[in-house]
């Protein structure tokens, strides 16, 4: 994957370079994670495939804003085609709100990609204007279109030697 070779639908996002997550053990689950999420969604308590939940090296991330109206899945595939290749895990997940959610603007939404039962889905990311976080999910397959004015951001893992 290269940043370079993305199409004009993503475009880095100055300033957020370098960033990582710290190593996981993949135990904890986004539904349980009320020490980091003002707002979980229910959604969250069926989301707990076993096969996801594996201990993480650190993962160096990137973070990309939505230059052109898009899809989820026409967001994620512009990033990489191979999915898996940028997926998280929800332990990964909750460790970057928790490392890094003050550094994650308000009123913008962050969208990170994991897998559940080999199904894939969108985990939203929103930081309120009190600075609480919250969560929500989706589908990969949603039908909403997502435009540059809804100040989107697409999370996703880089290999560790591009940072």
């Amino acid at each position: 994957m290269s940043v370079s070779k993305r199409d004009d639908i993503l475009v880095p996002l100055v300033g957020k370079e370098g960033l990582s997550i710290r190593p996981t053990n993949g135990t904890e689950l986004i539904a349980t994670a009320n020490d980091v999420f003002f707002f979980i969604d229910a959604d969250f308590g069926e989301l707990a495939d076993p096969r996801e939940m594996f201990e993480t090296k650190e993962t160096s991330v990137s973070i990309l804003r939505i230059r052109k109206s898009a899809k989820y899945n026409q967001l994620f595939t512009s990033a990489e085609k191979d999915l898996d290749a940028i997926c998280f895990t929800q332990h990964q997940i909750k460790a970057f709100v928790e490392d890094h959610g003050k550094q994650i603007e308000r009123d913008n939404l962050f969208f990170f990609l994991f897998r559940d039962y080999d199904n894939y889905f969108v985990a939203t990311v929103l930081v309120d204007a009190n600075g609480k976080a919250n969560i929500t999910s989706d589908p990969l397959g949603y039908r909403a279109i997502w435009s540059p004015v809804d100040h989107c951001r697409i999370v996703i893992r880089t290999p560790m030697n591009q940072n």
